[in-house]
């Protein structure tokens, strides 16, 4: 710039601070006067957009930009604008760029990106006006940017599925270039980057993200407790774009979110293709069957981790990343079969019928947990099964675990497992479930673990180790602080599997059940057992006592036959009411006068007596009248707190009734 040039620039910023129209005077005589002055043009145009001349400043601009591309100050307002253009707010610098002739956007693009500091800010702003550009630009330059992401995210620090790169491709740069019909990409490209948009969405909905993955994630997702299957619209939308620009036929799967028509839809199609498959020996033909498989993958994949993402949150602790690793809300148990004759006629709407069984969840779940926890599990299996079913399926699946390391997602563990006891591979299942004991700290989760171990040993017929756990379990939970409401026990005669919740209550109910039903089948008791079988079962119906009185009324005629009764624990743990009564009656004349021997103490202190029904107090011996009366006091106790208590102090008792038959 020479001395000419800086007087009538200074002159114009002189005179701008005072006189408007004297410095448009000023400038109408430097352009006049040097025409090929980047710097008087340049000032002209900063003049232009200070006092908003929209349709001046773009000519400005233009001119400029034919001009002097490589002008250092050019380059940096042309940044600025890219930077306007990031903005969702409407500004003045995104209005020039608007106005501004195609041809001469162009420029802009090739000036901003040229000169980008990095590869990733190239890759930023080459997406960022090929948004504005016509599609033309996008066959010009959509290959391009693809093979620049995919290359750059193949250096060091880029391999985990969250990252900058893999950003840009999916939530960018493919639904772009999808976008333009002319576009000639062979569907085994598109097939490569679907699966890069598959592990980037699953991983944004899964894992637990670093503070630069956070960052990552609310850009492409967004998720909320109130509409959780919110953060799955973007790879919906990527999918159903995909799906009517290849004519798939069901696109509807990813608009309508998983409805059970679509799904049902799905899976009967692939069965059926499942036959055909079998039915070709020429590998020539199963090839070109296979090669319409691709949407079907898709469908099974995404439809895959929608249900496992929907298992993870009804399951595991109230966690949007379904990545905690603490122990779950519900887990997957054997359920304890009863004979027919004291099963309903009909089993109840709560057991769901599968291909492996009847599946119900515990009564004291939600109803969104009572509705759909089911469904998803069963879904999410019978996909994981397509998808291993074929060597085509597999390879790209295992493939696509693998790089979302998804062995290594708590919630994928806890399914794994539920699905080998689904599936009837209980030793599998043990085998793993003894890895998650020796790889946790968490007393809880070990408590969970050994649950569902024992459940394994119950359908294998290993009663004895069963119990051992079961017992082990039941001594590490902690005191009830109130009495809660008992679900109802499930009840059938057939094999079912029962998502139990992790609570006192019902894991007391579970392994009473169990006891009590092992007891029941003992046909044979030797002698010296014969009266402590007696009183355990006695304990034991207590705690569902509703179901139990013809249980009960077995006993007593078999006490009534015996004519005597002893179990010296019978006050420590016998609190029921009706039980209470039933054996304080046998002992009277009308009842038999059996000799009950069931006095731990020969003393009692006094309490408050209550009425005793059914004539106890005519005949029955002052103490033992007495104990009853004071027992009576007791019918409120915690029961979980009481049952706790009968298997610490009966621990190495408890089993021995049963010895010959576990």
């Amino acid at each position: 710039m020479n001395p000419d040039e800086e007087y009538l620039i200074s002159q114009i910023l002189n005179t701008l601070k005072t006189d408007a129209a004297a410095a448009k005077c000023w400038m109408i005589f430097a352009k006049s006067a040097y025409p090929q002055s980047f710097a008087v043009l340049f000032q002209c145009y900063k003049m232009e957009c200070e006092e908003k001349n929209l349709n001046e400043s773009a000519a400005c601009l233009t001119d400029l930009i034919k001009k002097f591309a490589k002008e250092i100050s050019l380059i940096k307002e042309l940044r600025n604008i890219a930077k306007a253009l990031c903005l969702e707010s409407d500004n003045f610098l995104k209005q020039i760029f608007e106005q501004l002739p195609e041809e001469v956007k162009y420029e802009v693009m090739l000036a901003v990106t040229r000169n980008a500091q990095s590869i990733e800010e190239h890759c930023e702003l080459m997406l960022l006006f090929l948004k504005r550009m016509p599609h033309s630009r996008l066959l010009q330059h959509g290959s391009n940017i693809i093979d620049t992401l995919l290359t750059a995210e193949e250096r060091p620090g880029n391999h985990v599925p969250i990252n900058h790169f893999r950003k840009m491709l999916v939530c960018d740069a493919l639904p772009l270039i999808l976008r333009v019909t002319q576009f000639d990409y062979k569907f085994k490209v598109i097939f490569q980057l679907l699966q890069k948009a598959v592990e980037f969405y699953v991983s944004c909905m899964f894992t637990f993200p670093t503070a630069q993955e956070a960052a990552i994630r609310k850009e492409a997702i967004s998720q909320s407790d109130n509409n959780p299957d919110e953060g799955w619209k973007p790879l919906l939308k990527l999918l159903e774009t995909v799906a009517v620009r290849y004519r798939w036929s069901y696109p509807e799967m990813f608009v309508s979110n998983f409805s059970d028509s679509s799904l049902q839809q799905l899976l009967s199609l692939l069965k059926r293709k499942n036959k055909t498959m079998a039915s070709l020996s020429s590998e020539k033909h199963r090839r070109e069957e296979m090669s319409g498989y691709e949407e079907a993958y898709f469908c099974l994949v995404v439809t895959f981790f929608y249900y496992l993402y929907c298992f993870g949150r009804l399951i595991l602790p109230k966690n949007p990343s379904c990545s905690v690793t603490g122990p779950c809300n519900y887990f997957l148990m054997e359920g304890i079969a009863v004979p027919q004759e004291n099963c309903p006629k009909a089993l109840g709407p709560e057991f769901k019928r599968t291909e492996r069984g009847y599946v119900v969840v515990s009564k004291f779940a939600p109803p969104d947990v009572s509705n759909m926890l089911t469904p998803s599990f069963v879904t999410a299996v019978e996909c994981w099964e397509m998808l291993h079913r074929h060597q085509h399926f597999m390879k790209e699946f295992k493939t696509l675990c693998k790089n979302i390391q998804l062995e290594t997602w708590p919630v994928f563990q806890e399914f794994y497992i539920n699905m080998l006891m689904y599936e009837r591979a209980h030793r599998d299942a043990i085998e793993h479930l003894s890895r998650v004991q020796g790889t946790t700290g968490d007393l809880s989760t070990k408590n969970k673990s050994s649950l569902q171990v024992a459940s394994c040993y119950y359908f294998l017929g290993e009663y004895k180790h069963c119990l051992k756990i079961l017992f082990d379990v039941i001594l590490n939970l902690p005191p009830s602080s109130a009495s809660t409401a008992k679900p109802a026990i499930s009840k059938c005669p057939a094999r079912f599997l029962y998502f139990m919740g992790y609570n006192n209550k019902e894991i007391l109910q579970y392994c009473i059940s169990m006891l009590l039903k092992l007891y029941k089948c003992k046909e044979n008791v030797d002698d010296n057992y014969k009266d402590v079988t007696l009183g355990y079962m006695l304990v034991l119906m207590q705690y569902d006592i509703e179901h139990e009185y013809e249980l009960l009324n077995r006993i007593i005629e078999t006490i009534k036959k015996a004519k005597s009764f002893c179990f010296q624990k019978f006050f420590n743990y016998i609190i029921n009411v009706d039980i209470l009564e039933e054996i304080s009656y046998l002992a009277t004349s009308a009842g038999g006068n059996v000799n009950l021997e069931i006095l731990s103490t020969p003393t009692f202190q006094a309490t408050k007596q209550r009425a005793v029904t059914r004539g106890v107090n005519k005949g029955a011996r002052d103490d033992l009248k007495q104990a009853f009366v004071n027992q009576m006091a007791r019918c409120y106790d915690n029961i979980d707190n009481l049952f706790i208590e009968f298997i610490k102090e009966e621990l190495n008792y408890l089993l021995l009734p049963l010895s010959d038959s576990l």
